[in-house]
């Protein structure tokens, strides 16, 4: 197996910000789970939905990097050691949309970002944010490609007037696809396959301190608001959710090149559908719509370092306290 390669199960709850240590273990502080420990301002939640897109958005034009930052230098072992010094439940459990001070992004620690919109396909059964809505796609890597294998992921964060984001993360398989550095060879999905390798399955026993099924992610909470911040009275929702690459987006990567990815996904134009968003009910697939680019796909440090998407877990082995 190849140097790296086992760290992409860790993926499953760390699209951003990745932990691996109970809180009691932890030197964090409960501060890390609320937004008073970033830069956004008390105010920040009370925005609209457009205003907290522009405002992230500006964050992360401003820190666009002309050449895509190095991945860090760092061996399997140290990672392994960081992991262990952060606190799995921030990663599950903080409402905001930027990591707390101090913290470092240890998985998925280079990416691309894009404004995106989710446009919905007519008559879909599903509610509020399946509905339709504004937000930010970030695509990245679990880890270095040139140390393992090629390891693709999506968080999608969508925006809610005067409250806090609802976000989802999906990826093929925790394992990666080997020597494929095509991002769109595969669909992602919500409900990840369970790891292969030893060292995979090793890594997930450890995100089993924060959920009992690490490896489904919950969908549910985009059903219960608009985008307006308006509840809805009869919530719908998948159980699982695919994000299906457009025939356009298949066809993006040539076979058998192992190029920067981030560069690739930078010629990728504003307005372009790069997923279709699908379900599956009583075994019928149901198309819900398609995730659109609103802006280019631009690789920042902001993006890289401060960018943050909670993971909404199920089955968790610790109480959020937000959901009280």
């Amino acid at each position: 197996m190849k140097n790296l390669k086992w760290l992409g199960s860790c993926a499953l709850l760390v699209m951003v910000g990745c932990s691996a240590a109970p809180a009691e273990t932890s030197g964090e502080s409960d501060d890390n789970l609320s937004s008073d420990s970033d830069s956004l301002g008390r105010d920040y939640a009370a925005k609209s939905a457009a205003d907290k897109q522009a405002l992230l958005w500006g964050k992360i034009t401003a820190t666009a990097q002309a050449t895509p930052k190095a991945w860090p230098d760092r061996s399997a072992v140290a990672l392994l050691g960081k992991l262990s010094e952060q606190d799995m439940l921030v990663t599950a459990q903080r409402v905001s949309d930027e990591m707390p001070k101090g913290r470092e992004k240890l998985l998925h620690a280079r990416g691309a970002v894009a404004k995106i919109e989710i446009v919905p396909a007519p008559g879909s059964p599903y509610t509020g944010l399946f509905q339709g809505g504004i937000g930010l796609a970030r695509f990245s890597l679990a880890s270095n490609p040139s140390g393992g294998s090629f390891t693709p992921g999506l968080a999608v964060k969508m925006f809610v007037d005067g409250k806090p984001s609802s976000n989802v993360m999906v990826m093929y398989t925790i394992d990666g696809q080997d020597d494929d550095y095509d991002f769109f060879a595969h669909t992602f999905t919500n409900n990840i396959p369970a790891p292969r390798g030893f060292g995979t399955g090793l890594v997930a026993g450890i995100l089993q301190r924060a959920s009992s099924t690490p490896g489904r992610l919950d969908v549910a909470q985009l059903a219960k608001q608009d985008r307006s911040g308006k509840a809805v009275a009869a919530p719908k929702s998948p159980r699982d959710l695919d994000f299906e690459p457009t025939p356009g987006m298949k066809a993006f990567h040539k076979a058998g090149t192992q190029g920067e990815f981030r560069d690739d996904l930078a010629k990728i134009p504003e307005g372009t559908v790069v997923y279709k968003i699908t379900a599956t009910e009583n075994g019928h697939r149901v198309v819900l719509g398609d995730l659109v680019t609103r802006s280019k796909i631009v690789s920042s440090t902001y993006g890289d370092e401060k960018l943050f998407f909670k993971h909404s877990v199920t089955n968790p082995t610790h109480v959020d306290p937000h959901d009280k």
